[in-house]
């Protein structure tokens, strides 16, 4: 199965960016009074832009993603160093279910994660010279293994990179706040 990118074009902002408020306030309410939230539709290929103001919103944007994920979904991550590709992928983690710690694979490349409702296959490809790394090593074979693969850096490898994925865009917008685009590619 690959990622179905009209399952991603249907996620709403509740359903994406449904982090907790406190005393469960209604997410729509929180994105709305903020002007956190925007979703538009170009070219046939839906966008959502969510806004996190924290580390741990982020991580709670991911959690709420996680839940809609499925089995060998992708989500490459995109953004500078720094930018919160780590962060959104320890709220994908927990609400995957995975209870340890969660750190960026950047030496191993892979890191797995079977303890949640899904596999979490967490790469980071910085490291790479190219895409034939992660083929010798059949790394490449957990992007359709019944899990989850989140890439960071899938730039050091595009030609590894699965027709149909979520892309996520993470882009700083000062010290702590940043504006994440999730965009459905393929399908």
């Amino acid at each position: 199965a690959q990622v179905r990118a009209a399952h991603y074009r249907a996620l709403q902002p509740a359903q994406v960016g449904a982090h907790q408020r406190p005393h469960g306030a209604d997410v729509q309410a929180a994105f709305a009074h903020s002007a956190r939230t925007e979703a538009r539709q170009d070219g046939g290929e839906s966008e959502l832009i969510l806004k996190s103001h924290s580390a741990e919103e982020t991580r709670r944007i991911g959690a709420s993603l996680a839940r809609q994920l499925r089995a060998n979904d992708v989500v490459l991550l995109l953004g500078d160093m720094g930018a919160g590709k780590s962060e959104l992928t320890r709220g994908i983690a927990r609400g995957l279910g995975v209870t340890g710690y969660v750190t960026s694979p950047t030496f191993t490349i892979l890191q797995v994660h079977e303890e949640g409702r899904l596999p979490l296959y967490h790469f980071d490809w910085y490291r790479l010279e190219s895409a034939e790394e992660l083929y010798e090593l059949a790394m490449d074979e957990y992007l359709q293994n019944g899990g989850v693969a989140v890439v960071e850096w899938p730039c050091r490898a595009p030609e590894a990179v699965p027709a149909c994925r979520l892309e996520v865009e993470i882009t700083p917008l000062g010290d702590t706040d940043r504006a994440l685009r999730f965009t459905p590619v393929g399908g």
